[in-house]
């Protein structure tokens, strides 16, 4: 290449890291664009043929130079590119693991939805999917895994608590502005920059022996590059596989070696999705901590009701329905107040809403609550109540029933799997919000009662939905996929 083509490329190189096309991209705003996959795919094909990623003033193919410069945006990139090209894949050893009996739910097979029963799995309660006597080298993707990132981040957290006791565990956080660890685990953040995620987790692939995804979203990065051949895991959560989900979705879900399923309630819903697919896993959530709260059971100061919950455009946690029948509540019992904490894109709207209201003055909307006064907002509550309609499991309803607070949830999601009706708390339809303010009321008038149901809600927790129950669960259902390689 000659001295002026050199400046040429580079030239260009400059201008599209002015470009707000590219700039868009680096934010993680829509899907990729078409000169992004026609970027990635050249870098992709010599990364899995082995080929060295020269700098561009140096390659003999323009159209690579120039794809390597709109991903990177600078030769200091194809540098790194080129260092990590050459690094020597891991190699994988002989599989050695006994076979024992269980009663973990799965699904197998297309046409199998409906047809959930009890399966052997191959383990080995020592040391899962020991290869060469070595752990396996897990690579986790996910869109965020710094905390209090909601609940697809929760359980993508969960999944690492859970491998990093037996495997070599890394991460890529596509949506996360920096780098950082959690424990001894590395993770990656790419500022929202799909192309950097999809170029790193190519090379990443060749050294990992599995992959898992936080949800479909994210493996759906695979269709961008050709990735070397390795089992990988998706989990299924609720809103993004119910219905008709995007074919994207739907792809990434059917090619997945299994699928991880929060409930049985997806599982049931997501019935068209996860028909096509190879494996479908039941393995239930739980907290991340095995430890009694401090305080257990329902505050006995002001009387107050919690929605500890983000604030999204559709309301799908109930906020509004907990303003609209407010009014009705307060009336009944003087001194009682409605705390909304979580903050979202919709917090004003639900700020108007509360402003509108004729118990506005009794209505606490908190947009952020620091990791350090979370327990002193759990303490204050004396109910935990969202009446939503998209949540695929409930993460929020376990931590509740930890506190030991009584929990109204709604029939028209997988609350009603996790709170037991007339047990833990009460489960009621959306369409009969005066219902709803009247178990509220109930509650609020009635400490025995709260404290009856928030004590059985602990119970629960405790038997059911500790961290060393998900990690027992979570094994069972992925020993078999972590054993292959």
């Amino acid at each position: 290449m000659t001295n002026d083509e050199t400046i040429a490329v580079r030239r260009r190189s400059d201008q599209s890291r002015r470009s707000p096309r590219r700039r868009d991209a680096r934010e993680g705003n829509g899907s990729f664009s078409a000169w992004e996959i026609r970027a990635l795919r050249p870098i992709a094909w010599r990364i899995n043929h082995g080929k060295e990623l020269s700098p561009p003033w140096r390659s003999s193919s323009a159209p690579f130079a120039n794809a390597a410069l709109r991903i990177g945006g600078s030769d200091g990139l194809c540098r790194e590119a080129h260092r990590r090209s050459r690094r020597a894949r891991r190699p994988a050893g002989k599989q050695e693991m006994v076979d024992v009996q269980h009663d973990e739910l799965r699904l197998e097979g297309p046409g199998a939805a409906g047809k959930i029963q009890p399966a052997m799995v191959r383990r080995d309660r020592s040391a899962i999917s020991v290869v060469s006597g070595r752990a396996q080298s897990i690579l986790l993707c996910s869109q965020f895994l710094d905390e209090g990132r909601g609940g697809i981040c929760e359980v993508a957290r969960l999944t690492m608590q859970a491998l990093c006791g037996r495997h070599d565990v890394s991460a890529l956080a596509c949506m996360e502005k920096a780098d950082f660890r959690i424990g001894a685990t590395p993770v990656r953040g790419f500022r929202g920059s799909r192309a950097r995620f999809v170029f790193d987790l190519a090379m990443q692939a060749r050294r990992a022996t599995h992959i898992f995804y936080d949800f479909a979203g994210t493996a759906r990065a695979r269709q961008f590059v050709r990735l070397p051949a390795r089992p990988y895991a998706v989990w299924a959560h609720g809103w993004e596989v119910w219905g008709e989900p995007r074919r994207d979705y739907e792809e990434a879900i059917a090619r997945a070696d299994i699928v991880l399923v929060n409930s049985v309630y997806t599982m049931e819903r997501a019935y068209r999705t996860l028909d096509r697919s190879k494996s479908v896993r039941l393995c239930r959530l739980a907290t991340t901590s095995d430890e009694r709260p401090g305080f257990v059971g329902p505050s006995e100061g002001r009387p107050t009701v919690l929605l500890l919950g983000r604030m999204d455009n559709l309301l799908a946690k109930g906020h509004d329905i907990l303003i609209s029948i407010w009014p009705k509540v307060a009336a009944a019992v003087p001194g009682a107040r409605l705390v909304f904490a979580g903050g979202g894109e919709a917090a004003e709207r639900v700020r108007a809403l509360a402003r509108a209201s004729r118990a506005a003055r009794s209505i606490e909307i908190i947009d952020f609550v620091p990791a350090d006064k979370i327990d002193e907002l759990w303490r204050s509550a004396t109910i935990f109540a969202m009446p939503g309609f998209a949540e695929g499991f409930g993460l929020v309803y376990i931590e509740a029933m930890r506190r030991g607070l009584p929990v109204i949830a709604s029939r028209e999601d997988a609350g009603q799997e996790i709170n037991i009706d007339g047990e833990t708390g009460f489960n009621i339809s959306r369409d009969s919000p005066s219902e709803i303010a009247d178990a509220l009321i109930e509650l609020l008038r009635d400490p025995d009662l709260a404290q009856q149901f928030g004590m059985a809600g602990y119970a629960r927790w405790r038997d059911h939905f500790r961290f060393a129950h998900f990690e027992r669960r979570f094994e069972e259902a992925t020993a078999d996929f972590l054993a292959a390689s």
